[in-house]
């Protein structure tokens, strides 16, 4: 018997989860991805000049930090990532930047965060499709019929979950009824909470090499910016082509939520050119607005996963039910498969 899981969402923790899935029960599952952007990575996505395929910036997390701890415990997630070539050691000067603590580490991704994810569902996504916002989840019998903005249906096993807590309770049909009917589950995931902030890229021509003493920086005297980077040395890439990225402070980000994004965008490079007058005019701009950016309040005792059905089984997971980072979205990972893989391994016995 083959199950047929769809996993909502093609950020970190559904990429680790379908990885794990795929080596714990091999052609027992059928694994789909669905996903409403245009490509895969979430809040590690990571974004290209429309002029230059060399000049990339990673416009959501910049750089992976790994306790001691953390890092012994997912080693065989890390060991796949080092020996691949996806991760290596942070080795550019970023100011301002907390001291580790004993033991811990440092990565980035050379070429870009989505490499992360494209590493973890290369060999596991049976099917992979960007563009479809799920907007309702409906039981029908032993399955689960879900359905996108578009009107795209289909159905499925069980459905695995991974984005913010309050895209999922946005969410209609047979699942909305579930939650409702659930006051203590419900009142734990209207308690989750996110920082909103915008991300401000700018795309230089290649032949315009700065002179700046370093590579990234977090700022602590400014109303606006929080941190920028240099995003090709902060990748340990210093000859390729520059594309500096900048990161609001929550504040801003909160207070220009719902302003319209052009209206952002130009405040933000009027901002950038206050504080740089010398920098030459970019070849291109992309403002990222992320109103889920990281997590502030997870979920009630941080359990990695939530079942919200047994029968069918539909879960969910990622950072709200941890913490937000690349440790906290493989923990989830791990407790997302087991209790997949436990209801699996139940039913083809």
């Amino acid at each position: 018997m083959v199950c047929k899981i769809l996993l909502v969402g093609a950020g970190l923790t559904s990429a680790v989860t379908g990885s794990i899935l795929r080596k714990m029960c091999r052609k027992h599952v059928y694994l789909v991805v669905w996903d409403k952007a245009q490509e895969v990575g979430g809040r590690m996505g990571t974004t290209r000049s429309p002029s230059d395929t060399d000049c990339i910036a990673d416009l959501g997390a910049q750089y992976i930090t790994s306790s001691q701890e953390n890092f012994t415990k997912h080693s065989d997630i890390y060991g796949s990532l080092t020996g691949a070539n996806i991760i290596e050691p942070l080795c550019s000067n970023i100011g301002g930047r907390k001291d580790l603590l004993m033991g811990g580490k440092h990565f980035v991704a050379p070429y870009g965060m989505s490499s992360l994810v494209k590493h973890f569902l290369n060999g596991a996504a049976d099917e992979i499709h960007f563009g479809y916002h799920v907007v309702s989840i409906y039981k029908e019998g032993k399955h689960w019929l879900v359905e996108t903005k578009s009107g795209v249906k289909d159905m499925f096993d069980i459905v695995i979950l991974t984005m913010p807590v309050p895209q999922l309770l946005d969410l209609q049909g047979s699942l909305r009824e579930i939650i409702t009917k659930n006051y203590e589950m419900e009142q734990n995931l209207k308690s989750v909470k996110f920082s909103s902030r915008y991300a401000l890229c700018l795309f230089f021509d290649s032949n315009y090499k700065f002179n700046i003493g370093w590579d990234a920086k977090y700022v602590y005297d400014n109303e606006i910016f929080r941190f920028v980077s240099f995003d090709n040395k902060k990748r340990n890439r210093p000859d390729l082509p520059s594309a500096v990225v900048f990161h609001t402070t929550v504040q801003y980000g909160e207070n220009n939520m719902y302003t319209d994004l052009n209206v952002v965008r130009n405040q933000l490079v009027g901002h950038v050119e206050e504080m740089f007058p010398d920098w030459p005019e970019p070849a291109h701009v992309k403002c990222q607005r992320w109103q889920y950016s990281q997590v502030i309040t997870p979920y009630t005792g941080q359990p990695g996963c939530l079942t919200i059905s047994d029968h069918p089984l539909l879960v969910a997971g990622g950072d709200s039910f941890v913490s937000s980072h690349v440790d906290g979205c493989i923990s989830s990972a791990f407790t997302l498969a087991d209790r997949v893989g436990k209801v699996i391994k139940t039913e083809s016995e």
